[in-house]
């Protein structure tokens, strides 16, 4: 089943794409190494609202979760856009997750595993990608979380 596929099925959609709004590339295609080197994603959500906040406490590990899903789904954006489909993507390989938290919160772990649980579901078949968690004291523009991803593409 295509990663499209999935998605539908899940009942998830995929944003309308946005330039960046930094000096940066969204994306870096290493064509012969079939890698792709994906920028930060911010969780945006289907109506183009940013989720925002700090994370202080265990009570907000879901709505963390939810914010790291939707930073997947920012990336997938991304790569549909460039690469005009989804498809041609086999598996992340690694993931950079940043959580805007308190500085006494310690449980960034469980809110980047939004981002790995969704990267599972859409990948079955591949492991789970190597991954760090980190606690931030603040993201660009106040961001709850913040993902890089690192994937690999069909040959």
């Amino acid at each position: 089943m295509s990663i499209e596929q999935r998605l539908e099925d899940m009942g998830l959609k995929l944003n309308e794409y946005k330039e960046p709004i930094g000096k940066y590339s969204p994306m870096i295609h290493l064509k012969q190494e079939n890698l792709i080197f994906l920028s930060g994603q911010l969780p945006i959500l289907p109506n183009g609202e940013l989720i925002i906040g700090k994370i202080s406490d265990r009570s907000n590990i879901e709505v963390g979760k939810d914010a790291a899903r939707h930073a997947v789904l920012s990336g997938l954006t991304v790569l549909k856009y460039h690469l005009n489909s989804l498809n041609y993507i086999k598996g992340v390989i690694q993931l950079a997750g940043f959580v805007n938290s308190s500085d006494d919160f310690f449980h960034h772990h469980l809110v980047i595993d939004g981002a790995s649980e969704l990267i599972a579901e859409l990948f079955p078949r591949e492991p789970f990608p190597s991954r760090m968690a980190l606690g931030v004291c603040a993201l660009p523009l106040n961001a709850m979380v913040e993902l890089s991803m690192t994937l690999r593409l069909e040959k």
